[in-house]
């Protein structure tokens, strides 16, 4: 009988970390697949979603990083 595994959960914060080291460093997927121990496949769909998603950060009144309320 095989056992049965818990899937592994990982922050938002995680993925967005591991995800521009992936983009932004000289890594492959395997080292960092092997560093940090989330399968290849998983980091490349990080890496999709960061890639996908990014401009969104630069469109007007989509994202409140709290600055506003500084100077309300």
């Amino acid at each position: 009988m095989s056992e049965k595994r818990n899937r592994r959960t990982f922050k938002p914060e995680f993925k967005a970390r591991v995800a521009l080291e992936l983009i932004s460093s000289e890594a492959t997927v395997a080292d960092l697949s092997g560093r940090y121990e989330v399968s290849a496949q998983l980091l490349g769909q990080w890496r999709r979603t960061v890639l996908e998603k990014s401009s969104l950060l630069f469109e007007s009144g989509k994202i409140d990083d709290g600055v506003s309320a500084l100077y309300a």
